[in-house]
């Protein structure tokens, strides 16, 4: 079933158990993003043991928008795992995403083995990407000058530069995931166009890039202080799996298509 405001303790507490992420990050999601009708739990004594939370998202596939949802932060308490309970819940979670007229559910294994385990449930490879590593004199150095991308901006500026199928979260969630979140994820937002990397023990990662590269890869390097650092693209013709997609209903089915979300997982 769903829970209700009593039980958001209880989810934030599982969170912090099963994934370690800080209260701040927790906190975070659940006052931007979560909410008791897209979060879908099984119980035992009336709390929450076994969770998964949708994201209102769309999928851009063939020049069309179908409505989706992000399967996120799936999590089983430790002492009941082996009871079947994800398969439950996303079974429970399947079922009202048909209701409400959403098309796919879509989600990013934390681990490869996990993989398996969701292509059992009809799950099928449907997000890859491909990975370079840039140094930063392989980009032109200028100035950075930074301005607000606005949501409508940013979606624009996927549909012009992302050829393939692709994953675009709505405006709520595009608030909740590209925000700064103590201080490692970083958005970059020129006339060019945009940029999301995370700042992690030294290492950088560009999950996402929209618009003139050789630009934005360089005002990632001016504001990262760094000298090389990991660009993942859209793959074209096929690369190395990153996401699964579940179609519901009579539409298209797709195999290399981009999310390119932080958080993967």
């Amino acid at each position: 079933g769903h829970p209700t405001k009593k039980h958001i303790p209880a989810l934030k507490a599982l969170w912090e158990n099963v994934f370690g992420d800080s209260k701040d990050i927790i906190n975070k999601f659940f006052t931007r993003t979560a909410s008791c009708e897209n979060t879908f739990c099984a119980f035992c004594e009336g709390e929450p043991v076994s969770v998964m939370y949708a994201v209102d998202s769309t999928v851009l596939c063939g020049g069309k928008e179908y409505n989706a949802y992000y399967v996120y932060a799936v999590c089983t308490h430790k002492a009941h795992r082996g009871n079947s309970l994800m398969k439950k819940v996303l079974t429970f979670l399947e079922d009202e995403a048909v209701k409400r007229g959403v098309s796919y559910l879509y989600l990013v294994p934390a681990e490869e083995s996990l993989f398996s385990l969701y292509e059992k449930e009809g799950f099928k490879v449907g997000f890859t990407q491909q990975e370079a590593l840039v140094k930063k004199n392989e980009v032109t150095q200028s100035a950075v000058q930074l301005k607000s991308l606005s949501f409508g901006e940013y979606k624009l500026l996927r549909k012009r530069n992302i050829t393939v199928p692709q994953a675009v979260l709505t405006e709520k969630g595009f608030n909740s995931f590209y925000r700064p979140v103590e201080g490692n994820i970083n958005c970059i937002c020129l006339n060019e166009g945009y940029a999301g990397y995370e700042k992690e023990n030294g290492r950088v990662t560009v999950y996402e890039l929209c618009g003139e590269k050789k630009t934005l890869l360089n005002a990632v390097f001016s504001l990262s202080a760094v000298d090389e650092l990991l660009l993942k693209e859209p793959s074209e013709d096929g690369g190395k799996p990153y996401g699964m997609v579940k179609a519901l209903g009579d539409v298209p089915l797709f195999t290399n298509g981009f999310f390119g979300i932080p958080y993967g997982g």
